[in-house]
C-alpha cells in the first residue's frame, strides 16, 4: 500500500533560503535574522530525511499541533514526521503551491532563533492508490510551522549563492492549520472502506486490543459505524474540532502508525479506554482539549491569516475544498 500523509506542511524542504522574505545579502532584515537564516540553509535541515534527525533535532525536541498532540522525544519526533513526510499516513498526493512560502523571522538572538513558514498546500485525495479508503476531493490550506532552534558554528564562504556551513538543534516545531481542516478530512475518511481497514489491522496486528474489546468484525465495526468524524465541544473562546478523543480522526492517525510496525499505538485505536505501553489513554472522551490559541500568540495567529488572506489570497477559513467530481 502506498501510505502518503496528512501533516506534510510542516515537512517542506528549506532550500534556496536566500531567495525569500529576508534574502542574503542586503535586505531589510537585521544582521541576526539573516544568520538565522542562512544557519537553517548551511546546516542542510531536511524535514524528510527521517534517518539523520540526529544532526539537527535536540533528543528532548517535540512536535505539537493543537488538534492531534504532542510528540516528545526523539523515536516519537521521527515517527510523527515521518507520517507528515509521505512515509506513512493515508492516502493522498500533496504538493505546495509555487511560489507560496513565506519564510518570517519571529525572534532571533545570539545563535537561538524562531523562524515561521507560511505556506499553501495542496492535498488531492483524488490520488490513485491501490484501495479507495476517502471520499476523495482536493483541499488546498494555508499552514504555518514554526520552528525553534540553536545554532553555532555558522561559516558563510559565499553569498550568491549562499556557501558555507552551520550546525542547529531543533527543539520545537509548532504546526498551525485551519480549524475547518480537520473536520474536512476526518469527514473523508468516514468511509465503509476506511473502517473495515482499521478493524482488520486490529484484529491482525493488535491482538490483544481485539480480545480486550470482545469484538467481533461485526462490533468493531458498528462502534465505528457510531463513532464521529472529530471531536467537536464548545469552548468559551469559540467552537473547534479536534483529533485528541473518541472519533475517526484520532483514529486514523494512530493507525497510521500501527501499519507503520508500532504497536504501541494499537492501545490507540481501541474502542474502549486503553492504556499503551506508556500508561497513556489516547483517542478517548476526557482527553485534554488544546485549541491554537494555547500554542500560538495573537500576533503569531494573525500572522497565519494575514499572509494567508492577504498574499495566498484564501477568504478567512484559509482554505478550499473541491469535492470529488
Amino acid at each position: 500500500m502506498k501510505w502518503m500523509t496528512i501533516l506534510a506542511p510542516l515537512v517542506f524542504s528549506l532550500q534556496a533560503v536566500s531567495a525569500q522574505r529576508c534574502p542574503l545579502p542586503g535586505s531589510s532584515c537585521s544582521q541576526l535574522e539573516n544568520a538565522c537564516l542562512a544557519a537553517l540553509q548551511l546546516s542542510e535541515f531536511n524535514p524528510a530525511d527521517i534517518e539523520n534527525y540526529h544532526r539537527w533535532w535536540s533528543p528532548d525536541g517535540f512536535v505539537v499541533v493543537a488538534e492531534t498532540g504532542t510528540y516528545e522525544g526523539m523515536d516519537s519526533v521521527k515517527e510523527y514526521m515521518s507520517y507528515g513526510t509521505g512515509n506513512n499516513g493515508v492516502y493522498f498526493a500533496w504538493s505546495m503551491e509555487e511560489g507560496s512560502r513565506v519564510p518570517i523571522v519571529l525572534s532571533a538572538g545570539v545563535g537561538d532563533c524562531e523562524v515561521a513558514f507560511v505556506s499553501t498546500f495542496v492535498y488531492d485525495f483524488n490520488e490513485p492508490a491501490e484501495e479507495q479508503y476517502t471520499k476523495g476531493g482536493k483541499i488546498s490550506a494555508t499552514v504555518m510551522g514554526i520552528y525553534k532552534f540553536s545554532y553555532s558554528d555558522l561559516i558563510i564562504t559565499g553569498t550568491e549563492p549562499l556557501t558555507g556551513s552551520a550546525n542547529i538543534v531543533i527543539e520545537k516545531l509548532r504546526g498551525f492549520y485551519p480549524n475547518t481542516f480537520w473536520k474536512i478530512v476526518a469527514e473523508l475518511f468516514d468511509t465503509k472502506a476506511f473502517k473495515k481497514l482499521l478493524c482488520k489491522t486490529m484484529r491482525k496486528s493488535c491482538r490483544s486490543v481485539w480480545n480486550g474489546n470482545d469484538y467481533c468484525p461485526r462490533d468493531c465495526k458498528a462502534d465505528l459505524r457510531a463513532m464521529p468524524p472529530t471531536d467537536k465541544y464548545a469552548n468559551p473562546r469559540k467552537e473547534t474540532f479536534d483529533w485528541r478523543g473518541t472519533s475517526i480522526g484520532c483514529r486514523q492517525l494512530h493507525l497510521a502508525f500501527v501499519v507503520d510496525g508500532n504497536p504501541k499505538h494499537c492501545a490507540h485505536i481501541s474502542g474502549i479506554p486503553m492504556e499503551d505501553p506508556d500508561g497513556a489513554i489516547k483517542c478517548q472522551d476526557g482527553n485534554s482539549q488544546v485549541l491554537p490559541e494555547d500554542l500560538f500568540t495573537t500576533d503569531e495567529l494573525s500572522l497565519a491569516y494575514g499572509i494567508g488572506q492577504s498574499i495566498l489570497g484564501f477568504d478567512s477559513t484559509l482554505l478550499t475544498y473541491e469535492p470529488a467530481l
